[in-house]
């Protein structure tokens, strides 16, 4: 009896590791993405973007994104978010603290944004969205090599 909650433990913390790993993907192709499944479009997420994926509903799958913005674009908070787009214009997300750095998303004017680190002039921003299931990278399952003979 006493064996089988070690063995119970082990096997939960290891489905548990093996669900985060494969929730980490890559955006497949560039997609219009929407605060809730067919609901209205809060930007657009670039092919290649790294995404972490999560539940599917109908034809849609969540998605969260995580990048840098220019800190003086963000205005206060909305909804339950702990900031917004400022101004009219689209705001660009970077996978890096630069203008230099790679767009991983356009989030519109308004839209709400979770808040991190700093850096300079730059804020760190996370946003769960939803994008059709279809534009997800498709990722081969990994193959075990085979046994040594």
């Amino acid at each position: 009896m006493h064996i089988r909650r070690p063995c119970l433990a082990i096997t939960l913390w290891a489905l548990a590791v093996a669900s985060t790993a494969a929730a980490q993907s890559t955006l497949g192709t560039a997609s219009i993405a929407r605060g809730t499944p067919n609901g209205p479009s809060v930007g657009a997420v670039s092919a290649g973007a790294p995404i972490v994926v999560g539940a599917t509903k109908g034809s849609e799958t969540q998605i969260t994104i995580e990048g840098w913005v220019d800190g003086a674009r963000l205005g206060g908070g909305k909804d339950n978010f702990a900031a917004s787009v400022n101004g009219k214009r689209a705001l660009r997300v970077r996978a890096m603290p630069s203008k230099k750095a790679a767009t991983i998303a356009e989030l519109h004017a308004g839209v709400g944004v979770g808040t991190g680190e700093q850096k300079g002039n730059w804020t760190h921003v996370k946003r769960s969205m939803w994008v059709p299931t279809a534009v997800l990278a498709k990722v081969a399952p990994k193959v075990a090599p085979p046994a040594p003979a």
